[in-house]
């Protein structure tokens, strides 16, 4: 699978065996309608995934930035991988302000289903 390059933003997409895809985000995720570019790859990484019970790790800790309109985006990619029981992590470094509070507040979700994490990630 090709890496998604729109704008500022990087999504690497890379596979651990079977049974992890991993997503390593880089750049800047700041386009109005972040959603138009994202889903399509997020819909084509859960199809991977379902289809050879893969969990998916996102990993955001050398993010620069990340916009409102992609957490909902992200939130919305949540809603799906629970629907279709594929287990999602959010990998974040708590060193970073922005980042810890994004990311803090889907902690919310670890609580409705275990097969979502929310990964503070030290040292990266």
């Amino acid at each position: 699978m090709q890496p998604l390059n729109s704008g500022d933003l990087i999504i690497e997409h890379s596979q651990r065996g079977p049974e992890t895809i991993r997503l390593d985000w880089k750049g800047r995720s700041n386009a109005r309608r972040p959603d138009e570019v994202i889903n399509p790859f997020l819909s084509d990484v859960l199809a991977q995934a379902r289809s050879g019970t893969a969990e998916i790790e996102m990993h955001f800790e050398t993010l620069e930035y990340l916009n409102s309109s992609t957490v909902g985006v992200l939130v919305q990619f949540l809603h799906r991988a629970r629907a279709g029981g594929v287990p999602l992590s959010f990998n974040y470094s708590p060193n970073v302000r922005w980042q810890k509070l994004s990311f803090e507040a889907l902690r919310v979700f670890e609580q409705m289903d275990h097969r979502v994490r929310v990964i503070a990630v030290t040292g990266a």
